[in-house]
């Protein structure tokens, strides 16, 4: 009987701290925008703010539009990324890696079959201990 109300204790106090964390998470996610003006606002890369540096960071997503417009994929040499639906991971990581390999790191230095993706960029805060 010990280790069963052990148990119950311990998951009343795991859904206790998960609805704290998701209240973190909340609160962050409302100043994020915020945060992400200040760095651009005042031109810095990263800045150290209590034993972590934080600093902007962005994520490109891709995913086809169609099932007619996964032709281009095949057609383009990434047929190794369609199934019967895209892989929209390594679809994003193929996009992640065209964009890196471009002179100005700007979507619109994409190959022009891209065209037929949805991308796009979503930046958030990163943060690392400094």
């Amino acid at each position: 009987m010990k280790v069963l109300k052990k148990y119950a204790e311990l998951t009343k106090e795991k859904t206790r701290l998960n609805a704290e964390l998701n209240k973190v998470k909340q609160e962050m996610k409302e100043i994020e925008e915020e945060v992400l003006e200040y760095f651009a606002e005042n031109g810095i890369d990263n800045i150290k703010v209590n034993g972590l540096t934080l600093y902007p960071k962005s994520q490109v997503w891709a995913s086809a539009k169609t099932d007619e417009e996964l032709k281009v994929l095949i057609e383009n040499g990434h047929a190794d990324l369609v199934e019967e639906k895209v892989n929209t991971h390594s679809l994003s990581a193929l996009v992640r890696e065209m964009l890196e390999q471009t002179e100005q790191k700007t979507l619109e230095e994409l190959p022009e079959w891209t065209e037929i993706l949805n991308i796009s960029e979503k930046f958030t805060i990163g943060h690392r201990s400094s």
